[in-house]
C-alpha cells in the first residue's frame, strides 16, 4: 500500500473517530399530575408540560421526541426510589434519593422534596445516553393527592460507541508506526 493511500485512511478514520465524540445535553423538563400512597410507597403519575434539552457544546437547542409521562414512586421512609419518562418509545430511567423526606402527612398546604437523580437507562431517541445526574424537586398537596410541579434538570451524556473508539486507537497506532518506520 503506498504511502498516501496509507495516510489517507488513517486521517479517515481519525475523522471519523473525533466526530462521533460525546455529546452533552442539558435537560430541563416539568410536569403535574396526581399522586398515591399504600403504606410506604408514594407512586406519582404526571404529565409532561415543559420539555427543554440545549446540547451543552453550542448552546442550541435539540430537537427529541417529547417525553409526555413522568411515572416515579418512592419509600416515603427512606426517600428513596425510581422512575421513568416516557412516551411509550422513548425513555429515561433514573434512581434517586430524597433529602429530606417529605412528610406527606400534613393537613393542609403544600409539601416540597428535593432529591439527586442518577441516570439507570434510557430508549429509542435517547438510548446513546448512558451517563447522567441531576435535581429532582417537588410540591405536593397531600389534602388532594396532587403535584403542583416536579422540576427534572441535569445533565446526559452520550459516550461514543466501541467502533468509534477503536477506530481512535487505529489512527494512533498508524501515526505511531509510520513515525517509527521515517
Amino acid at each position: 500500500m503506498n504511502t498516501l493511500l496509507k495516510t489517507s485512511f488513517i486521517a479517515a478514520a481519525l475523522v471519523a473517530a473525533f466526530s462521533a465524540q460525546a455529546v452533552t445535553l442539558d435537560l430541563n423538563l416539568q410536569s403535574h399530575g396526581s399522586y398515591s400512597q399504600a403504606g410506604p410507597l408514594v407512586s406519582v403519575s404526571e404529565n409532561v408540560s415543559l420539555q427543554d434539552l440545549v446540547d451543552d457544546s453550542t448552546f442550541n437547542t435539540v430537537t427529541m421526541p417529547l417525553l409526555s409521562h413522568l411515572n416515579y414512586s418512592f419509600n416515603a421512609g427512606s426517600g428513596i426510589g425510581s422512575g421513568s419518562y416516557s412516551n411509550g418509545v422513548d425513555s429515561l430511567s433514573f434512581n434517586f434519593m430524597f433529602s429530606p423526606v417529605p412528610s406527606l402527612n400534613v393537613p393542609s398546604g403544600s409539601v416540597s422534596g428535593n432529591a439527586n437523580w442518577v441516570l439507570t437507562g434510557a430508549t429509542g431517541a435517547f438510548s446513546n445516553y448512558t451517563i447522567g445526574s441531576g435535581t429532582l424537586s417537588a410540591t405536593y398537596s397531600p389534602k388532594i393527592r396532587r403535584t403542583a410541579l416536579t422540576s427534572f434538570s441535569g445533565q446526559i451524556q452520550s459516550v461514543p460507541e466501541p467502533t468509534s473508539l477503536a477506530a481512535i486507537g487505529i489512527g494512533i497506532a498508524g501515526i505511531m508506526r509510520r513515525r517509527k518506520k521515517a
